[in-house]
């Protein structure tokens, strides 16, 4: 295939541009990427406060019931120690009874 002069004057420019346009995509391919990768690091970064911030809460809220049943378990035993003479009082159901089996 031939090519004039007249033919290589329009294709040698257009060569250049296409070079240029190649580049120019390129260069906003690398900065489309590293968009993405600080983005990525943020969400990342969101993700670990999150889950700091989630586990303080647990622990917060765990330690609010262990206080809890510690301050029952202690009421509990205050109950059970002002009244032992309950317990005395209380009568066993079968014991001291008289079962007639005569019948």
């Amino acid at each position: 295939m031939d090519m004039k002069s007249i033919d290589l004057q329009i294709a040698i420019p257009r060569t250049q541009d296409l070079g240029k346009l190649q580049s120019e995509t390129m260069q906003r391919n690398l900065v489309q990427h590293d968009v993405n990768n600080e983005l990525i690091l943020k969400e990342e970064r969101q993700k670990q406060q999150s889950v700091v911030k989630q586990e303080q809460k647990g622990s917060v809220q765990n330690n609010q019931k262990e206080s809890s049943t510690h301050h029952q378990q202690h009421q509990s035993n205050q109950q059970k120690q002002k009244n032992p003479s309950q317990k005395a009082e209380m009568k066993h159901p079968f014991k001291g009874k008289i079962i007639d089996y005569s019948s």
